[in-house]
């Protein structure tokens, strides 16, 4: 049995992938490997994708490699509906922002008129284009009517050190509304 991973090593999404496969191997007499290759997150869906259809390769993605992207590319190289077959839940997670201190913002309010002021786009880190936080952030500045100005990366945690850093205004993540 192979379980793919499409996110970032050391995130809460690898650990969550890393136990689903830790408890299926210990209940399972097939051999289980976990295959963290180094390709694009979507080829990684791709394998499994246009695997063999025999109930041993699974893939461990979110709604943004499923729904999302094969709107935004439609020759991403796999149907969701047609190439894959949903069989558990494993996790999910609330939506909140996260804002630098540099920026002097202790409210959602604050931050919402600092981006009206501002002539400049407000940035902010997510983990891809197409990604959940992508598309998120880019509603949730619509909506408002501030500009922001999107900085895709690899995974959540080098989005975050630039937050941190000052680097970035914001970020969206899984987690409760504070400052770092």
């Amino acid at each position: 049995m192979r379980i793919v991973n499409t996110f970032a090593p050391g995130g809460a999404a690898d650990i969550l992938a890393r136990l689903a496969a830790d408890h299926l191997s210990a209940r399972s007499p097939a051999i289980l490997r976990r295959d963290s290759r180094r390709r694009r997150r979507r080829d990684r869906v791709q394998f499994v994708a246009h695997a063999e259809p025999d109930g041993y390769n699974f893939v461990v993605t979110t709604l943004s490699l499923l729904a999302f992207a094969p709107v935004i590319n439609p020759k991403i190289g796999y149907d969701p509906i047609n190439d894959l077959i949903n069989v558990a839940y494993l996790a999910g997670t609330p939506v909140a922002f996260v804002v630098s201190t540099a920026g002097n913002v202790t409210s959602l309010q604050d931050f919402i008129a600092r981006g009206k002021a501002s002539d400049e786009p407000l940035t902010y880190s997510s983990s891809g284009v197409g990604s959940n936080g992508h598309l998120i952030a880019e509603f949730f500045g619509r909506k408002t009517g501030i500009k922001v100005e999107h900085v895709p990366y690899k995974g959540r945690f080098p989005g975050l050190t630039d937050l941190i850093g000052g680097h970035l205004d914001f970020r969206r993540r899984p987690c409760r509304l504070h400052q770092v």
